[in-house]
Order: structure tokens, then C-alpha cells, then sequence
């Protein structure tokens, strides 16, 4: 019988549960249940209530920065705001060591319950203890020690209860994050489909492994048929990919040019493009209730008339226009309040989309499809969008089907071939990332 796992804790977890729901992972081969609540501290009720009315085999518990939650302290209406989320004027060294103390004690408490039932896995502690190293932060003569809170301790007192990741600070923990809050990468998700599939082992994930299938993808990435693709980007757009691409957080294809708007037109590489170049536009221009949208309209058209080229030579994706689209929907979807424009109106997505022959329209009308191409939070891609959009600037308009079908096929194979990898290498330590 399959293994049934609960895994509850912060934004992680609904990421990890969207990845899983959306196709952007394999399935883990067992049965898995979410339980995630943005910002919400492990000693939060939510989650104490929901682990004693329910039956699990194993509990995998994500376990949020030390100090979400700081409000309790609040002399204001905010002490009463949920207990989630950081307060900034509530951080001092008083209230964290009270948080710290507080969070241990409960997980004492669910260790006492469960048993071996229970893992713990410090990921928000991780991530803050890596860029603190590499900022230079709390280091003494060489050694790092923060006053209220360190991975190696917790690590030590939970030896027996830990899925244990701390060789990831000295090593590519950048690549496993996309963003300052620790939310997980396309790569971090490799980690956690093991860490699933082996919940209930003393090592649930092991740093060879890991290391390994990161290979695999970066390589299996690279051998997609991308060659002479330019992805010229507004400025907000490229910044985005820029420092998602720098931190290895997304692969980098040999094959990729990413350029700005203003450098593709002043270095007039229009007029020099191979026959067999591809390029795709991401603009940034999306209708803005106050603002002034004709005159960012009018902006946009002067930009597609410098690029002097033919609309069968490049396309178009309303990139910026698309990621509100789609937190609108998210909104829609779940029944709160949300703001989609009128599609008859001239600056609307849909309007765009029909103006512009060459645009790669998102499938406004798949909310399935276009909920998983980005990030729950934030303007950037996650893997599978940033894949759609590559796709895209090779094939041009492609429907969601194929697009499911052809990124379904790539992370199988990934999936499939270094999982064959780790099996039959006997030795792959010397393996680096």
C-alpha cells in the first residue's frame, strides 16, 4: 500500500502542492496531502488542530521562518491579525529568542505525539543562514554563529528527526531559491520529489543525488533545439530573468540571447539577424487603471517600429500584461474580488492579442494552463513558464496541449534519466554542481 504523507507549513508547502497539482513535477508515487498557509509560524493552532484530526504514516513538516508571527507582540489591533506573517518593527533579539523558544517547544511537543511518524525540514532557517554567510553576516574569525537561532545546532538536536540539508550552505543552496524568501526553484523541486519519495528513511535527501540530477536537467536543457533564439526583454522583464538566470535559479541554454529593448535596437541587430534567427519581444506594457495608458500604448508602438522588422520575423508576448492576467484569475478562482478588464476594451489583453497578428496569445479561457506557467507569487516564470516561453520564440504559437504534451515529455526524461543515473553509477561523489 502506498505511503501517505502530510506535509503542512508555510507559502512552500502551496508551492510545492501548486507544482504537483500543475503538472510542472512528475508525480512522487505517493499520496500526499498539503496543508500550507502563507507566513503562518509552526507553533501557529491551524496546524495544530488540523495533525490531531487526522491519520497520516508520515508528517513532513516545512517549517517557516522563526519569526513569522511576531505580531503576538504588538500592543495594537495587530497582535489579533492571524499570527502570521513578520512585522519588521517587532524584530529584536528579545522577540526572536521568545519565537525560537516557542517554536522548539511545540515541535518538542509533536515529536513527543508522533514519533518517527514526523520530519522536519529548517528550510526558511537554511536559507537566511546561507545569505548571511555570504554577506559576511555574524561572522566571527571565520565562524558564523547568529545570536538567537543556527542550522547546526537545530540540526544536532533533532539529529533523529530532520530531513537534513545543511551541506547545501557551503554549496549551491542559490540555485535551489528564486526569490529572497526562500521559495523553492524548479531545482529545489528535484530535492523535494526525493524527499517525498523517501519519507520515512534516515536520509531523505543526499547531496550526490541532488547534485547529479541537477546535471541532468541543466544538460537535457541545453540540448533543446534553441540555437539563435533572442529574447529581447523591457527593462523590469529582463532584470527578473537576469537575476534568475545569475543565481542559476533558471538554466541557462548556450543558444539564448537575452537582450534589452533598447540594446537590441541601438546595436541594430534587427538589420544583421540571421535567416534563421527567432525573436521574441516580452513587453512590459499592460492597461493600468489612473494611468495614462494611451501614452504607454503610443510607447509600445514606437518600440515595435524601431525594431524594423516584419511581423513574420518576430513575435510578441504581453508578458507583464499576462502575470496580472493571471493573478486576477487566481482571485476568480478561488472567489474573492477580483479585477479583470473588459475584454472589448481597447488596451485589454484580449484586445492586444487580436490586434497584434504575431503576439503568442496565453489561452485566456484555460485557467488550468496559464495557473501553471507562473509563480504563485511575484512577476517571474517558474520552470514550466519560462519553458512555455522558449518554446514559443522556437515554434511560434503552439497550443496547450502540445505544450503540455512536449514539457511533460522533457521533465519525465529528466526524471527518468537521472533516476537511472543514481541507480547504476556506483560512485558519483566527485560529481559537482
Amino acid at each position: 500500500m502506498a505511503k501517505k504523507i502530510l506535509v503542512i507549513g508555510p507559502s512552500h508547502v502551496k508551492r510545492l502542492e501548486h507544482a504537483l497539482l500543475c503538472g510542472i513535477l512528475p508525480a512522487p508515487e505517493v499520496t500526499v496531502d498539503f496543508l500550507g498557509r502563507d507566513g503562518m509560524p509552526v507553533w501557529h493552532p491551524v496546524f495544530s488542530r488540523h495533525l490531531q484530526s487526522v491519520d497520516y504514516d508520515h508528517i513532513l513538516v516545512i517549517v517557516g521562518d522563526f519569526r513569522f508571527g511576531n505580531k503576538i507582540f504588538a500592543n495594537t489591533e495587530a497582535k489579533n491579525a492571524g499570527g502570521v506573517g513578520v512585522a519588521k518593527a517587532l524584530i529584536n533579539l528579545d522577540n526572536d529568542d521568545k519565537l525560537y523558544q516557542k517554536s522548539l517547544a511545540k515541535i518538542d511537543e509533536w515529536i513527543a505525539v508522533f514519533g518517527n511518524k514526523i520530519r522536519f525540514l529548517f528550510w526558511d532557517l537554511l536559507g537566511r543562514e546561507f545569505a548571511n554567510r555570504r554577506d559576511n553576516k555574524y561572522t566571527v574569525a571565520g565562524q558564523y554563529s547568529h545570536p538567537s537561532w543556527n542550522y547546526d545546532a537545530i540540526a544536532e538536536r533533532y539529529r533523529s528527526h530532520i530531513v537534513d540539508v545543511g551541506f547545501l550552505k557551503d554549496i549551491f543552496m542559490d540555485r535551489l531559491t528564486v526569490d529572497s524568501a526562500n521559495h523553492f526553484s524548479m531545482f529545489a523541486y528535484l530535492m523535494m520529489v526525493d524527499a517525498l519519495r523517501r519519507t520515512g528513511h534516515e536520509t531523505a535527501v543526499k547531496k550526490e543525488e541532488l547534485a547529479f540530477k541537477i546535471k541532468v536537467l541543466d544538460e537535457k536543457f541545453n540540448r533543446l533545439p534553441l540555437s539563435g533564439i533572442y529574447l529581447v526583454c523591457d527593462p523590469p522583464i529582463l532584470n527578473r530573468l537576469t537575476q534568475a538566470l545569475d543565481k542559476g535559479a533558471l538554466p541557462r541554454h548556450n543558444g539564448l540571447t537575452l537582450i534589452s529593448t533598447q540594446a537590441f535596437i541601438a546595436r541594430k541587430l534587427p538589420s544583421t539577424l540571421d535567416a534563421s534567427a527567432k525573436v521574441l519581444y516580452l513587453s512590459s506594457f499592460r492597461r493600468v487603471e489612473g494611468e495614462d495608458n494611451t501614452a504607454k500604448y503610443q510607447r509600445l508602438v514606437n518600440t515595435l517600429a524601431k525594431f524594423g522588422l516584419r511581423q513574420d520575423r518576430f513575435n510578441i508576448v504581453f508578458y507583464d500584461y499576462s502575470c496580472d492576467y493571471v493573478f486576477e484569475l487566481r482571485k476568480q478562482h478561488s472567489k474573492q474580488p477580483c479585477h479583470l478588464p473588459d475584454s472589448a476594451d481597447v488596451y485589454s489583453l484580449a484586445s492586444l492579442q487580436k490586434r497584434y497578428p504575431n503576439t503568442i496569445g496565453y489561452p485566456l479561457d484555460n485557467f488550468q494552463f496559464i495557473h501553471s506557467l507562473f509563480e504563485l507569487s511575484g512577476r517571474l516564470p517558474n520552470f514550466k513558464g519560462y519553458f512555455f516561453i522558449l518554446m514559443s520564440a522556437r515554434l511560434g504559437q503552439t497550443s496547450a496541449e502540445y505544450a503540455n504534451f512536449y514539457y511533460d515529455y522533457f521533465i519525465d526524461d529528466v526524471f527518468a534519466t537521472a533516476d537511472k543515473g543514481v541507480a547504476d553509477i556506483p560512485d558519483i561523489s566527485s560529481v559537482a554542481c
